[in-house]
């Protein structure tokens, strides 16, 4: 519903399901899945949500994604999975987020929360049985995930304008919680091991 909006989808394999609902105008909305068994829902209300492009990609089976966008002008919210049985869920309620989420490997599940302005996620996995959350409330927040390895877990949340937050974490079995609560505080955590 809306003008000059733009929506793409394309499906490989079988009993793959997609749905895209926008809602505004000047938005654009971008989805391949290539295997079998996967799913895609995606969301869109608001204007001007183009930077970037909003996309799932999933290659592989039975790998599921989940994205809501509310707000005007977002950058980006994007979903890569390759592999098997991965889960994604973004959700944006704001003007000006960027949420992107990458994943390698099997049995790996992908958390994505903004709500607030200007914010960043990113969450990037290799491996199997990994989990990585990130929720946002507030503006101008920076939020950073990178995990290789297995059953790995990580998760940030942060309240307030202004965060940065950093995990890292390499091997087996990790696990990380930060939590900023306030204006204009940082957290870097490296792990190996």
């Amino acid at each position: 519903i809306g003008n000059s909006n733009g929506a793409n989808s394309s499906h490989t394999g079988f009993n793959n399901k997609g749905s895209q609902n926008q809602e505004g105008d000047s938005n654009i909305i971008f989805a391949i899945q290539n295997g079998n068994g996967n799913v895609q829902s995606q969301l869109q209300d608001g204007n001007n949500n183009v930077g970037g492009v909003n996309r799932v990609e999933q290659y592989g089976n039975n790998n599921t994604s989940s994205q809501s966008q509310i707000g005007n002008s977002n950058t980006r919210l994007h979903v890569f999975q390759s592999g098997n049985s991965n889960e994604a869920i973004q959700n944006q309620t704001g003007d000006m987020n960027d949420s992107d989420a990458h994943t390698y490997g099997n049995n790996n599940k992908t958390t994505q929360f903004i709500t607030g302005s200007s914010n960043f996620e990113g969450i990037y996995q290799s491996g199997n049985g990994n989990e990585a959350s990130q929720t946002q409330n507030g503006n101008g927040n920076y939020a950073y995930i990178d995990q290789s390895g297995d059953s790995n877990k990580a998760v940030q949340s942060q309240s307030g304008s202004n965060h940065e937050a950093y995990a890292y974490q390499t091997g087996n079995s990790n696990n990380i919680l930060s939590t900023q609560t306030g204006n204009e505080q940082m957290i870097y955590v490296d792990q190996d091991g």
